[in-house]
């Protein structure tokens, strides 16, 4: 039977189990009874990693150099059988192109769903250091240096805040390993400062040692928490607005254009405003970049190493107190602020080649919140 018009997705039925192989090693040292530190290298192999289509039907890219003749109409090997049969005649124009591909049967591509073709790797340094002051301050401080490596995105990608760019798909399926490159989800530095303080008032405390019961009430036990984020951008994918169709089967980057990614200017075209870079909410070069000419892949990777979206910076803070209600009865009333300064995270700048606002981020993230919650213990 003929499936002329169809382009049909497959599950390989012998496809492997994705593989993940961790390990890290590390060590811990205490300077003094109130300061200890962790530091410990952790890594990963992932081997079989699952891409959502591998499209099996592409065109083998040494044809690519035939340019237009590709495209040009040869007489149908299917038509007269077709039409033997009382079916339609097919959906697509028989050509150079579709001659040659691997199953010209079909129209489009033959793409077998969650194909475990992918590797990917990881490697950080990870350190943590507590400190114990007097007087109920505890402060942790924890470090990640790391950098995550693939092919493929695997089977999280498609729901990853950085995963729908435009620019992060597999080019060429031919050769999975010319789209290695960092991974979407990479973030290179991670730093997470958390404290905790119970402030010195009430009785049996330094201030207010002396309260009476109604006073201490009042006054004491009161804690003030906080936890201070700050992480690298995720790593930029550059949408290319060139012509897919031209690739068969395949996809196109963006072509690099060996401008600098931090100089220059931000819109000044479609009445959009000219903003120089790292200015205002201009964070790339959008001249940097340019439509891949028909034929060709693109040489812009998967996702840039050295070009990322805006950092996120994070401070939350929590005013608590615990009253004593009963012998094992307690209540927390607490006052709870999220992002307590205000600190405009900016979102991913747009990131197509041709799009007027390119290079310009024009959403925040994470507006201070703010609430207040009871808690019950016993």
């Amino acid at each position: 039977m003929l499936f002329r018009s169809q382009s049909p997705s497959v599950v390989n039925p012998h496809r492997p189990d994705p593989l993940t192989q961790q390990f890290s090693f590390g060590f811990q040292y205490a300077f003094g009874p109130n300061d200890v530190l962790d530091v410990n290298y952790v890594g990963s192999r992932g081997s079989r990693i699952t891409l959502g289509g591998m499209n099996y039907g592409q065109l083998n890219p040494k044809y690519l150099s035939m340019g237009s003749a590709l495209s040009q109409t040869l007489p149908s090997p299917y038509a007269s059988a077709l039409s033997s049969l009382g079916l339609a005649a097919p959906s697509c124009p028989y050509t150079v192109a579709q001659s040659l591909m691997p199953y010209p049967e079909f129209c489009g591509g033959v793409s077998a769903i969650d194909e475990p073709v992918g590797i990917n790797n990881y490697n950080a340094l990870q350190a943590n250091f507590k400190h114990r002051f007097g007087q109920g301050l505890i402060f942790t401080a924890s470090y990640t240096f790391s950098k995550f490596l693939s092919d493929v995105g695997g089977p999280e990608e498609w729901g990853s805040i950085n995963g729908d760019q435009g620019g992060s798909s597999i080019r060429n399926f031919y050769d999975l390993k010319a789209d290695w490159s960092v991974d979407g989800g990479d973030i290179p530095h991670s730093l997470v400062l958390n404290y905790v303080y119970d402030l010195p008032v009430g009785r049996g405390k330094r201030l207010g040692g002396g309260m009476n019961t109604v006073e201490d009430a009042v006054a004491g036990g009161w804690q003030v928490t906080g936890i201070t984020t700050a992480q690298s951008g995720f790593p930029m994918s550059i949408g290319p607005s060139g012509n897919a169709a031209s690739v068969y089967g395949g996809n196109q980057h963006a072509d690099l254009t060996g401008q600098p990614f931090k100089s220059g200017n931000c819109g000044g075209t479609n009445g959009v405003p000219a903003i120089p870079v790292g200015t205002k909410y201009c964070f790339f070069n959008p001249a940097a970049f340019k439509a891949p000419a028909d034929y060709t892949f693109g040489t812009a990777p998967r996702y840039l190493s050295n070009l990322r979206a805006p950092g996120y910076v994070d401070q939350d803070l929590a005013i608590q107190k615990w009253f004593t209600l009963k012998e094992r009865l307690r209540l927390q009333v607490a006052v709870q602020m999220f992002n307590a300064f205000n600190h405009a995270n900016f979102g991913i700048p747009s990131a197509t080649v041709g799009n007027p606002n390119m290079g310009l981020s024009t959403s925040t993230q994470g507006a201070r919140q703010m609430q207040g919650a009871l808690k019950i213990t016993y």
